[in-house]
Order: C-alpha cells, then structure tokens, then sequence
C-alpha cells in the first residue's frame, strides 16, 4: 500500500510541474519558449529515470504516458494560466 501512495503523489507532483512547464511553454512567444520546452523534454526524462530504477520499463513508460495525458488533459479542462501577462505586470 505505501508504494502505491508513493507512486500517487511522485505521479502527481511531477504532472503538476508538467502542467506549471506548460502553462510557461504555451504563454511565452520568444527564445524562451524553446528554453521552456527542452526543460519539460528533460522533466520527463529525468521522471522516466527515476521510474525506470523504481519499476519495470514498461511500467516507467506506462507511468509517463498516463502523467502526459493526464497533463493534456488538465491543460484543455481547465486551461493554463497566463504567466507572460503576470511577469510584465510584476515590473
């Protein structure tokens, strides 16, 4: 029971980070965008990692898939939020 615990909230905490990555990725249109994206690309390769050492390989990328759409789904029900708009207010 406690690994599954474990795994619930290591899941839920690397698809909230997914889903604060993505809300900076889709409100920014500059160089930072790219900077934005390779961070996410590395996010996930980095949980992929750490899931693969903790599971098996299928369930590392069963795990990974399940957080994406997770995440996609997040982004279209409930929406991002506007972070380029918050930076230039914050100045």
């Amino acid at each position: 029971m406690k690994k599954v615990i474990d795994y619930f909230f290591e899941t839920l905490t690397v698809t909230l980070t997914f889903y604060v990555v993505t809300c900076f990725s889709i409100s920014f249109q500059s160089v930072l965008k790219v900077f934005v994206r390779v961070l996410n690309v590395a996010l996930i390769a980095n949980f992929y990692e750490n899931l693969k050492c903790k599971y098996s390989k299928k369930a590392a990328a069963l795990i990974v898939a399940i957080s994406i759409v997770i995440l996609i789904f997040m982004v279209y029900f409930i929406g991002y939020f506007k972070v380029d708009g918050t930076i230039s207010k914050l100045r």
